[in-house]
């Protein structure tokens, strides 16, 4: 019996395997077709001229976008939910990584006059991979934007308490409703009444790559009750490295 057992749960961890495999190399693949289909729709409205045309490539393009950012999140779903532990061995200073994903995402945030803005409390260290912590803040911070007011800010707070770094995306948008959140971890869920395009993978991907560095990770209303707040906490370093000091004045980045 237990050899039978054993070999289901091969079974299992390599149908897995397979499956994540697959997914990866798909969405690997389809990212040069919708590079090239891309190119050639925006060369072709530079050669069009009729309004109603342009109208049609405009939705080409809208439409590439989405496929081609449905692609870009499948490939990081796979990598944080890789199983090497090797790949998380390695001591991450988040300080520098927020900010590098900060000043990437400006240019999301720019054109809707968002602030984005970094309050840290210090430099933190954390043990990880820094390919899976830089697209979980990236999924963090693409969705505060997305769902803040034009001219609103999102606030990224960085800080160490009783032995774990902790990581704080508030934004100033609807916030998730407290009887949803616990759902709105599951792949391409999306809840009623959005308003917003996406896929539903963005805190699928948060969810995978917590749970691949042993974290914990929350939601809970912005200040006032307004907005949405989610908070991370993963295992500080273990080398020292890491220091609470005092908090300084919220900095913005955008």
């Amino acid at each position: 019996m237990v050899q039978s057992v054993n070999a289901l749960l091969a079974r299992v961890r390599d149908s897995v395997q397979r499956e994540r495999s697959f997914i990866a190399d798909a969405a690997h693949e389809l990212r040069t077709p919708l590079a090239a289909l891309r190119i050639h729709v925006d060369a072709l409205q530079d050669r069009l001229t009729d309004a109603r045309s342009g109208e049609q490539l405009d939705a080409m393009v809208q439409s590439c976008e989405r496929a081609a950012r449905l692609v870009g999140q499948l490939l990081q779903l796979t990598r944080a939910e890789a199983v090497d532990g090797a790949a998380v061995s390695q001591p991450v200073a988040l300080n520098p990584l927020v900010e590098e994903c900060l000043a990437t995402l400006s240019a999301l945030a720019r054109p809707r006059g968002i602030a984005l803005q970094l309050d840290a409390a210090g430099p933190v260290t954390v043990w990880g991979d820094p390919e899976s912590l830089a697209s979980m803040i990236d999924s963090l911070v693409e969705n505060a934007i997305k769902y803040s007011p034009p001219d609103g800010s999102v606030l990224v707070g960085i800080a160490s308490q009783d032995g774990q770094a902790v990581l704080s995306v508030t934004d100033q948008g609807p916030g998730i409703p407290p009887d949803v959140r616990s759902r709105v971890f599951d792949r391409f869920y999306r809840g009623a009444g959005q308003t917003q395009t996406g896929s539903g993978l963005g805190l699928a991907i948060v969810k995978a790559a917590v749970q691949r560095h042993h974290g914990t990770v929350s939601l809970a209303s912005g200040a006032a009750g307004q907005g949405l707040r989610v908070v991370v906490a993963l295992p500080l370093a273990v080398d020292g490295s890491t220091s609470a000091g005092l908090p300084h004045p919220t900095r913005p980045l955008s």
